[in-house]
């Protein structure tokens, strides 16, 4: 038998017919088991929140980088068409609510509102974050239509109010013309000049000095009300402090360009670079961004900010076209007053905006502990902190505001300029740019 097998002359034994198809079925059934057990653990964990939220970090970060790791644009999350059907339907929605208003208001607001310029057909009714609407005096703003939507008229004066309560009406954002007829008007119609905000327009229709732009070192920065400073006066806004402190800092002459306007948001930013890119010319170009340029403001803050995608396309467009010049960039988002004096959820806020936008380290700088640090010590000593005067803070807390004090605007200031002054020496940055030659720079 032995040698039968070693000749291959026996045949293995034959299965019958009925027990191969049983284990064939089994085996069927078995991996029929398999499949639908994996496909209902991969439904579970797909509804899962996390999951889902790493799957669309994930996909914007690769779709925001290219093969070489730099910032790439992709495409915008709605068209501009929708945009603008959006906005039109928004902007009509607030010259109604402005119109009833006003018609149910006293004859006092009435009156104001008509001498400053905020009263229909007069009133500036433009959008910014996404669709939001604002209503502006038409004596300091005027409409854009280049991509900024609106912004400040050149060489006027004006001054913000507050306390003036406009139930009913559109988000008003009252900066007012600065004449001793409309002054007169406001404490009748039950508002508050805040006296220490008045401001002034240069002829580029921006607050500050007049651009120098033959200064050695030219810094733009791109950014909303807490740039433009809201609350605060021309000689305290975080551009200007900056200006002062590079200008110590590098002992050379420093112009450092303030493009903030109020409810600007990444979209005004881009447009706005481009409108200064080649008049000034600048060095650096310092971005800085707010927490409801993602979102309306609790829903960033939790977490929820729904203009991420919107946002990160603008400011990756800055970004490729700062690369393209060989522009140096600093990013700067603005520290929350709830981060730095509630609560710490500074991981949604500014900590999300790294999962839409890809940056190296050196090109963001996030002031939450800086502006933390500082509180501390402001409030070490007690005695001190007693005596010192209200609103010595770094929010405009004393009137219920949330933007930079004098003394937030100079903590910015010195930060952003420690970081500037680490990676840039004058010497080393050129003299002039692109195609236009500018005149000879002073010392």
């Amino acid at each position: 038998m032995r040698r039968l097998f070693r000749r291959g002359l026996v045949e293995h034994q034959e299965v019958f017919g009925f027990i191969r198809r049983m284990n064939r079925r089994d085996t069927q059934f078995r991996r029929a088991i398999l499949i639908a057990t994996a496909a209902t653990a991969v439904a579970i964990v797909l509804a899962s929140t996390d999951l889902r939220d790493w799957l669309r970090v994930t996909g914007s970060r690769l779709k925001n980088v290219d093969l070489f790791g730099a910032a790439s644009v992709s495409s915008r999350p709605l068209s501009d068409e929708e945009w603008t059907a959006r906005r039109e339907l928004k902007v009509r929605k607030a010259d109604e609510a402005l119109r009833s208003f006003l018609s149910n208001s006293p004859a006092d607001v009435r009156a104001l509102f008509e001498a400053t310029g905020m009263a229909p057909p007069e009133a500036i009714l433009r959008w910014g974050r996404g669709d939001q609407v604002f209503m502006f005096s038409a004596q300091v703003f005027e409409k854009d239509d280049q991509g900024r939507s609106y912004r400040l008229k050149p060489n006027t004066r004006s001054v913000w109010l507050r306390e003036l309560v406009r139930k009913g009406g559109p988000h008003g954002l009252l900066l007012i013309p600065d004449r001793p007829e409309v002054r007169a008007l406001v404490p009748k119609a039950g508002g508050i000049v805040v006296e220490d905000s008045v401001q002034n327009t240069n002829s580029w229709g921006l607050r500050g000095p007049e651009p120098n732009l033959n200064a050695r070192v030219r810094v733009m920065v791109l950014g909303d009300s807490f740039m433009q400073g809201m609350f605060i006066g021309d000689d305290v806004t975080p551009p200007v402090q900056l200006e002062n402190d590079l200008a110590k800092e590098w002992g050379c002459s420093v112009s450092v360009l303030n493009t903030g306007v109020v409810g600007y948001s990444p979209e005004q930013y881009y447009y706005t670079f481009q409108e200064y890119l080649e008049r000034f010319q600048p060095h650096l170009l310092i971005i800085s961004v707010c927490h409801n340029d993602f979102g309306d403001d609790g829903d960033v803050l939790m977490g929820k900010g729904n203009l991420y995608d919107e946002a990160a396309y603008w400011i990756n467009r800055i970004i490729q076209e700062c690369r393209g010049k060989n522009l140096n960039y600093l990013i700067v988002p603005v520290p929350h007053r709830e981060n730095v004096n509630l609560t710490r959820s500074n991981g949604h806020y500014p900590g999300k905006l790294m999962d839409f936008v890809s940056l190296s380290p050196k090109m963001c700088l996030l002031l939450t502990d800086e502006f933390i640090d500082e509180e501390l010590r402001l409030r070490h000593d007690k005695e001190a902190h007693r005596r010192r005067p209200q609103g010595y803070e770094l929010y405009n807390t004393a009137i219920g505001d949330g933007h930079f004090s004098a003394v937030g605007s100079k903590l910015w200031a010195e930060r952003v300029g420690t970081r500037l002054a680490l990676m840039f020496d004058p010497a080393h940055l050129p003299r002039q740019f692109y195609r236009t030659k500018l005149a000879p720079s002073s010392p």
